[in-house]
Order: C-alpha cells, then sequence, then structure tokens
C-alpha cells in the first residue's frame, strides 16, 4: 500500500468530488434544442472569460497534445535554469482564468473574476491543504467546462492512450515527470492534489521541507497529479456530449450515466494504490485510462439495453 487508508481515501474523495463537480457544470452550461428533423443540436454558453477557441475534432486533439508538448518543455527548461518566477506567472493566470470560468457558471462573471483571483493568489502563497485543494477542484472543472465541448468522444479515446503511454516513459524512463513533481511541491506551483502526512496523522500546511513521495523524510507528501485528474474529466465531459448529440439521451440521464466513468476511474486508481509500493513512483495515466475505457463501455451497454 503506497499511503495510509485515511490518505488514500481522501485523495480518491477530492478526484471524484471534481469529477461530478465537472460534468455537473458541462451539463448545466449545455443548451439542447430538439431540431425539426429530430436531430439533436448541443450549443454552450461563452465562459465568464470569454469565448471558446474556435477549434474541433482534430485540430482540438492536436492543440491539446501541442500544449502538453510545449508546457512539459518549458517547465523543464525553468527548472534546469531555477526561474521558477515565470511559471509562477503563468500558473497564476492558469488557475486564475479556469476557476473563473466554473464559476461563471453558476454565479455573476464579475463576482467568478474576483472570487478566481482570489483563489488564485491562495494558490500561490498559502500552504493550507484546504486551500490548495479546493482550488484544485474548481480549476480542473473549469478546465473541462472550457474544453470538453470542443473535443470528441474518438479524440479522446486517442488521446488517452497517447497520454498514458507518455506517462509510463515520463515517469519509468526519462523520470522527468518525477522530477517535476518534487521541484513544483517544493515551489508551491504542483498541479493535482496534494496530502502530507505523518504516520496516521494528516497536516493541515504544506512545508517546503516536506518531499514528494520519501517515508524517511519528516513528513511524506501524497500526490495525485493535474492530468490524472483532468484528462478522464475531459473524457467524461466528450461522453456526456456524445449521449446528448448523438444517441439522443436527455440531459439529466445523461449526466447520471456519465457518473460511471468516474467510479470506474476511481475504482482502478485505489488498485493503483494498493499494488503500489512507498518510497516508488508509478504512472496513474493507464489505470486511469483503463478505467474511462471501461465506464464508457458500461455506458453504451446500458444504452443498448434499454
Amino acid at each position: 500500500m503506497k499511503h495510509t487508508w485515511m490518505v488514500t481515501a481522501i485523495l480518491l474523495a477530492i478526484f471524484l468530488l471534481t469529477q461530478v463537480l465537472g460534468i455537473y457544470a458541462i451539463s448545466h452550461s449545455m443548451q439542447v434544442e430538439t431540431l425539426p428533423d429530430g436531430s439533436v443540436n448541443v450549443n454552450y454558453p461563452d465562459t465568464a472569460v470569454g469565448e471558446r477557441p474556435e477549434m474541433e475534432g482534430m485540430d482540438s486533439f492536436l492543440f491539446i497534445l501541442m500544449s502538453i508538448g510545449i508546457g512539459t518543455g518549458l517547465l523543464l527548461l525553468l527548472i534546469k535554469i531555477k526561474k521558477f518566477q515565470f511559471w509562477k506567472i503563468f500558473f497564476f493566470l492558469a488557475v486564475w482564468m479556469s476557476v473563473t470560468i466554473l464559476l461563471g457558471v453558476f454565479i455573476n462573471p464579475d463576482i467568478a473574476l474576483a472570487i478566481g483571483f482570489i483563489l488564485a493568489v491562495a494558490k500561490l502563497y498559502s500552504r493550507n491543504i484546504f486551500l490548495l485543494n479546493l482550488t484544485e477542484v474548481f480549476m480542473y472543472s473549469g478546465i473541462a467546462v472550457l474544453f470538453a465541448p470542443l473535443i470528441e468522444v474518438q479524440y479522446m479515446a486517442i488521446l488517452l492512450v497517447i497520454i498514458a503511454i507518455y506517462d509510463m516513459i515520463a515517469v519509468w524512463k526519462s523520470k522527468h515527470m518525477v522530477t517535476m513533481a518534487k521541484e513544483m511541491t517544493k515551489n508551491n506551483i504542483f498541479a493535482g492534489f496534494t496530502i502530507p502526512y505523518s504516520g496516521k496523522k494528516i497536516s493541515v500546511k504544506l512545508n517546503k521541507n516536506q518531499e514528494v513521495g520519501k517515508e524517511k523524510a519528516k513528513t511524506t507528501v501524497a500526490i495525485l497529479g493535474g492530468g490524472d485528474v483532468a484528462f478522464p474529466l475531459l473524457f467524461s465531459g466528450s461522453v456526456i456530449n456524445y449521449l446528448v448529440k448523438v444517441m439522443g439521451v436527455p440531459k439529466n440521464i445523461a449526466f447520471l450515466e456519465t457518473l460511471i466513468i468516474p467510479l470506474a476511474v476511481m475504482t482502478f486508481l485505489l488498485l493503483l494504490f494498493r499494488l503500489a509500493k512507498k518510497d516508488r513512483f508509478y504512472p496513474a495515466m493507464p489505470f486511469v485510462s483503463a478505467g474511462a475505457f471501461i465506464g464508457f463501455g458500461l455506458i453504451l451497454a446500458i444504452n443498448m439495453l434499454i
């Protein structure tokens, strides 16, 4: 067992909360129209920070792939030259915008912008674990609201396979993913969930002397990377679009059916944490992708039987 049962349960609970919130935000902002010929048209209003990028299909797929490659390369360069202030600026803007997008689905855009700014500042300067993880929950849900309507389910499936392979290489072969996780955690710019603990006691604050995954350190930091949260949520977003637009499933039913995916992914993450050993790093995306595909398969089977 990589972490204690309590820490594992907290990580999985935060993961599930993010998935449910993100899927609900997507369905809440979804505008469904049945056309005279019986086909279904799905539209989304502009976000609280403006219009979405005008792209779809392969363009969205390539955009996400290029963004991952450029972002990873830039971060590794900044880690090498120790210029984290540049990454902090980018990170601050990304948190601010994504949190604003999520909150803007439910409240006035101006209020959402102000709250997003406050949470983005807290993300950079606070080491309170509750605030750090709450901001992450909002951030990934906002990313899903922004990008999920832009990419079809088949492209997201391909992306999950590619990211799973990349994750194995980055963790087991090149190990640059491990380097990034450690450096980002130390500098309070880690994208993902973090739970510091010592023995059976959960720490309230994340301190700079805490080291990711090291049992011999005074306090161990359990993490779940941002990609392990964002990619299954984007996949779920593409699935709910598919269910409503292509299969004609009512929006509220599609929301409930789509929840099968995060439940399946959570089960596979639990399996990973159960099999993993202490003081070792493991790629989570192969487990995440497997859970997402099985969840989608169950959804399709349910709709075939109905």
